[in-house]
């Protein structure tokens, strides 16, 4: 049998996207969808899959005249997946070579009639990063309307087809849920192929098929399901834990290989194709480094590494020494995005030396540095393949991670502890053993080069899979701690602000005041500034200060700022306007009414929120705001407006976030904290 080479593989087809968070509820729903994919052909060069989608929509709301008078094909079969990546990727849902073979759209009149909709539609090439740090192109069509309105029921039809080889990475791990954002009352999907064809179906949450038939020469599955709830996007849910789907992969048996010194012939485990993939660059490197490669540029790159490793001659395990490069390159390295590389403008070599020399991290080798740096160390890796744990875990079936986003290395000492390491994708980085929250407690799976690429041996198919280790909110702790001077003369507000940042509060918001970056992947909240209350604050100072490197990377800033129009004054009363001044993390609006997936808390936490008010003169609380104290299964809301004394008053709000998970039945205990922190956020503080 033919032996696919991981060396010539074929283009990745896709990047599925997905907006992080979505509070949309809309009253259009689905009457009927029906999808069918035939996967025509045995082998992989002749193997075409044909996408044919029907689909009864009732618009009964705007929302779903925005939704449908715009259709984007391909359309996505996961709309909860998406990756993590430099923007510089540009990574969306697209596949290669498509082909329209049809598109058709209708009114049902109350009488059956149907009325045809014109739509128009126009071609995108997509350009974005392929897998292996070249661009690539992809095909998009859109199809526009305005002809669409509220009361009416449409009909849409449409057929694709795509080539298997030119989308290898996509159909070998191809996962599909039933359910979308708005509600289906009949849903079916058929998958159908040649008998002789392998096509491994992994079903999860009650995915299983309604019925597998073989008819004229074609196996087919058949799934049928009713009055599926449009919750796939709840806020806080994790789709995969409880809605069906099905990841299936496309085997065809040319990807197998004949196992050394035995007559057996396997098929090539589908990891194995990824890694493959994401690792080619970083064979080069690790063969220079282990063989003693000597060269202009590597010299330059063992003299930094020296540089660094000469400070602890008795680094036994090597952990220092890892150490301290990462956090140099953690603290002073800049990032360079490297468009003109990715996009094929610069075809030179990686060049590590030259730009470690420069103290620049480029995107191309953000890992590659780090296989040279271990080897030279005289350590061994692996790389840690995972995924964000609010969209998905790796499985049997489920390796779209391993290509669409990004990942660790995992460095062994030579006392064979694993370090990990998330290497920098902008001017900010994470330190030595610091993991975003949505990493924490993943499924990560361990590869080393061994596992697939020796000559004469059988690739290694039993995963090693360690979970990611977690935080308490003992740990995660913020604390903003606010002095505020009123002159009560001038209207005027001087502020001088101290922020404590422990764990996840250090790992996810330090970024945006140390090198004013923010977390893509991460509710927007997070990425406020203390002071971003009000457009027209002045900043008159603001210091940061990295207090620790190490685990609960403890950081502290002190900023001065002032508000000039802040305070209204009528009369003897006066009004302070405090909307936004308490940036507790919560997704406004939350509904547990018709709740159907678990929440998901991004981490358990502590955070508070202290302001004193300091006037020039003796005043009179009036704000007749009542105290709240909120405590339940999920957390615990106190707010308080005190008045120490005639010239202070004291300001407090304290969220604790201690379960990581509620039951959609009781979420109610979750709108509930996040319903007092939003009317505490529009607080007016009032005195005479």
């Amino acid at each position: 049998m033919k032996r696919i080479q991981f060396s010539i593989l074929v283009v990745l087809a896709v990047c599925l996207t997905t907006p992080l968070f979505s509070t949309s509820l809309s009253e259009t729903f689905i009457l009927k969808e029906e999808n069918r994919i035939d996967v025509v052909g045995k082998k992989s060069n002749f193997i075409t899959i044909s996408i044919t989608k029907k689909v009864r929509i009732k618009i009964n709301d705007l929302k779903g005249v925005e939704r449908f008078s715009k259709i984007s094909l391909p359309e996505t079969f996961d709309p909860t997946y998406f990756a993590h990546f430099s923007k510089i990727r540009n990574y969306q849902y697209a596949l290669s070579e498509v082909k329209i073979l049809s598109f058709s759209a209708n009114k049902i009149t109350k009488s059956g009639v149907k009325l045809p909709i014109n739509y128009k539609d126009k071609y995108r090439a997509i350009v974005m990063e392929r897998g292996d740090d070249q661009a690539g192109g992809y095909d998009l069509w859109d199809y526009t309307t305005t002809e669409i309105n509220i009361g009416d029921e449409i009909e849409i039809v449409y057929s694709y087809t795509v080539p298997f080889d030119i989308n290898f990475y996509n159909f070998i791990s191809f996962r599909i849920f039933f359910h979308k954002n708005i509600d289906i009352k009949e849903y079916t999907l058929e998958l159908a192929h040649h008998p002789s064809l392998n096509i491994n179906v992994e079903e999860k949450n009650g995915a299983s098929p309604d019925s597998i038939y073989e008819l004229e020469n074609q196996y087919t599955y058949r799934w049928s399901r009713k009055n599926l709830k449009g919750c796939i996007d709840e806020v806080g849910g994790r789709a995969y834990t409880q809605l069906p789907f099905i990841v299936m992969a496309i085997l065809p048996i040319d990807l197998y290989y004949k196992v050394p010194d035995s007559f057996k012939e396997k098929y090539i485990p589908t990891y194995a194709f990824f890694a493959s993939r994401r690792e080619n660059a970083h064979m080069t490197t690790k063969m220079s480094i282990d063989q003693g490669l000597r060269t202009a540029d590597l010299g330059k790159l063992y003299s930094y590494i020296d540089s660094h490793s000469s400070k602890f001659p008795d680094d036994e395990n090597g952990y220092q020494s890892l150490k301290s490069i990462h956090t140099d390159i953690t603290d002073r390295f800049t990032y360079d995005n490297d468009k003109e590389s990715l996009f094929g403008i610069d075809n030179r070599k990686d060049r590590l030396g030259a730009f470690i020399d420069q103290g620049v991290v480029r995107e191309i080798n953000r890992y590659s540095n780090y296989v040279a740096i271990t080897r030279k160390l005289g350590l061994h890796y692996f790389t840690s393949y995972l995924c964000d744990v609010r969209t998905g875990e790796l499985s049997g079936n489920f390796y779209t991670p391993m290509l669409h986003s990004d990942y660790l290395i995992a460095v062994v000492l030579k006392d064979y502890h694993l370090q990990y390491i998330y290497p920098k994708n902008s001017n900010f980085g994470y330190y030595i053993n610091e993991i975003p929250f949505y990493f924490e407690n993943a499924k990560s799976r361990l590869i080393q080069p061994l596992d697939y690429l020796v000559v004469n041996r059988q690739i290694e198919e039993e995963a090693k899979e360690v979970r990611i280790f977690s935080s308490t909110e003992n740990e995660n702790i913020r604390r903003a701690n606010v002095l505020v001077k009123v002159d009560l003369d001038k209207s005027s507000l001087a502020f001088q602000a101290k922020i404590d940042l422990t764990g996840q509060f250090s790992t996810i918001t330090r970024g945006i005041y140390q090198k004013n970056v923010k977390n893509q992947y991460v509710n927007k909240i997070y990425n406020e500034k203390l002071w971003s209350f009000d457009k027209d604050i002045e900043v008159q100072s603001e210091k940061f200060v990295m207090k620790d490197n190490q685990f609960p990377f403890q950081a502290n800033i002190n900023a001065q700022y002032s508000g000039a129009h802040l305070m209204k004054k009528d009369g003897d009363d006066y009004t302070i306007n405090m909307k936004n001044w308490f940036n507790h993390v919560i997704y406004e609006n939350f509904q547990a009414k018709d709740r159907q997936l678990d929440f998901y808390a991004d981490f358990k936490s502590k955070d508070s929120y202290v302001y004193y008010f300091q006037f020039s003169k003796d005043v009179q609380l009036t704000s007749v705001e009542s105290n709240v104290n909120i405590e339940n299964e999920y957390g615990i809301y106190n707010f308080s407006v005190t008045q120490i004394n005639p010239t202070t008053i004291k300001v407090s709000s304290f969220y604790e976030v201690n379960s990581t998970s509620i039951a959609a039945s009781k979420t109610k205990m979750v709108e509930d904290i996040f319903t007092a922190i939003e009317k505490s956020n529009l607080m007016e503080l009032r005195f005479q």
